[in-house]
């Protein structure tokens, strides 16, 4: 509790304007010019922190926001200590120094060191493949939010964006939070936002140390990543603000950190998120080249008696009235499955009804003509009324010969989804914990040429 207060306070000194760097540089919060060690304490003891040995430490949220706070803190103090002591008038003054206090700087030494701990602690996870999908993409799903961004390079294309904004994890967001400060987190289920309570919510289960892992990942990876991007435009010698398929957003100034990150395609795989955007309820879409197969509702009554549901099909309010004689379509796709009825002037192409993604799918079952898709209740699905998905299963009445096939195919699908996505978790939780041990070692081949010219400098 004590470390994420003093990470609030400091943190909410750092962005006070009337603090000028002549009263930080009185509380050796930055580094003195006339100081022969060009270190502020500060820096040194969020480094002591990070680099402490974690596998004593217990697991649980508390701990988790703690480090989420310190590591953002430390990101902060580096944003302003290279304004401080390297920059004039918006520029930089010298980039050989620089470069040496980057490349020895042991606050971004602990936070490579740190996600490289957290990814192998999370690694650890992965024989329980499933869970751990389900963790990490629940925490992804969290982290970023889509956002309408104009300068993304897929904008044009109509893919999809989620963004995460690290200022929401600076710790001076929190220090108006009583939660925070009392050590009480209380999760607010209607809130996308990071909040003082945030994904701790996650935590009240027996899969507390494989989220805590996994949470730490990502924000240890995002912070990281956002610094080596600074890194690389003050260092770049070719126009340091024309940096192409970055995927961090906000160059304006090269002096800055770009807080703002778009999750790329592997986080997007791994949150069950399309890289495209899924057609609409009802929209057309061909079925040529597609696996799919004619379906319709069960039968509700042996009385014969016709139910009867309306699903909308825009956002003017327009129904479409749907019985169990409607002709529907189930296609199957690599990350999702629609429900669809077949056009009536062109019998290889259907209105969308449905978007079920493969990721909410728990599992399938056939009852004679009928095939049962179990879904998670608690993810939202597209299109679907409650009476037609009830209580998160999905019944279709196929023709007997047909519904075996749909079962299998589905499965198929689901199954390589399932195999893709952990493939994808394991190729990037081994990045991450390599990612320290790489970039030191490359570093610290260029160590002795860097301080020499830093003396000479």
């Amino acid at each position: 509790d004590e470390t994420i207060l003093a990470s609030m306070l400091l943190a909410t000194i750092l962005e006070n304007d009337a603090i000028d760097d002549r009263a930080l540089e009185l509380f050796a919060v930055l580094p003195s010019p006339r100081d022969s060690i060009q270190l502020s304490p500060f820096e040194t003891s969020i480094a002591r922190c990070l680099s402490r040995d974690w596998s004593t430490v217990d697991s649980n949220s508390r701990v988790s926001k703690a480090i989420e706070c310190v590591s953002s803190l430390g990101m902060m103090l580096l944003e302003r200590t290279i304004f401080h002591t390297w920059t004039e008038g918006g520029q930089c003054m010298d980039a050989v120094p620089f470069d040496h206090y980057y490349k020895s700087s042991k606050f971004v030494q602990a936070l490579g060191m740190s996600l490289s701990y957290f990814a192998s602690q999370a690694q650890s996870y992965l024989p329980d493949a499933h869970a751990t999908r389900e963790i990490f993409s629940d925490l992804i799903r969290k982290r970023y939010s889509s956002v309408d961004a104009p300068d993304s390079p897929r904008f044009h294309d109509e893919s999809v964006k989620m963004m995460c904004s690290l200022q929401n994890y600076y710790p001076s967001n929190f220090i108006d939070n009583a939660g925070v400060l009392t050590g009480d987190f209380v999760h607010d289920d209607s809130s996308t936002k990071p909040s003082s309570s945030g994904d701790l919510h996650l935590f009240h289960d027996e899969n507390e140390g494989a989220k805590f892992a996994l949470q730490l990942t990502l924000h240890l990876r995002s912070i990281l990543a956002c610094i080596q991007n600074l890194y690389e435009r003050l260092t770049l010698q070719n126009s340091p603000l024309s940096i192409a398929n970055s995927r961090w957003h906000g160059e304006g100034e090269s002096l800055s950190f770009s807080t703002t990150e778009e999750a790329d395609d592997i986080l997007l795989s791994i949150g069950g998120i399309g890289m495209t955007r899924l057609p609409e309820v009802g929209t057309n879409i061909g079925l040529r080249g597609r696996k799919f197969f004619r379906c319709s509702l069960p039968r509700k009554s042996k009385f014969g008696r016709s139910f009867s549901y309306d699903i909308f099909i825009d956002a003017s309010g327009t129904r479409m009235t749907v019985t169990e004689k409607t002709d529907l379509v189930l296609v199957v796709d690599p990350t999702e499955i629609y429900i669809g009825n077949v056009m009536k002037d062109d019998s290889n192409r259907c209105m969308v009804l449905a978007v079920v993604p493969l990721r909410v799918i728990i599992a399938s079952a056939t009852e004679g003509e009928l095939l049962h898709i179990v879904c998670n209740a608690n993810e939202k699905t597209t299109g679907l009324p409650a009476e037609i998905l009830k209580n998160g299963t999905l019944s279709l009445r196929f023709g007997h010969s047909f519904c075996a096939s749909a079962k299998e195919c589905l499965d198929k699908h689901h199954q390589a989804y399932e195999t893709k996505v952990v493939m994808d978790v394991a190729d990037m939780l081994e990045k991450c914990s390599r990612m320290a041990s790489e970039r030191f070692e490359a570093q610290s081949n260029e160590a002795d040429d860097s301080w020499c010219d830093f003396q000479q400098a």
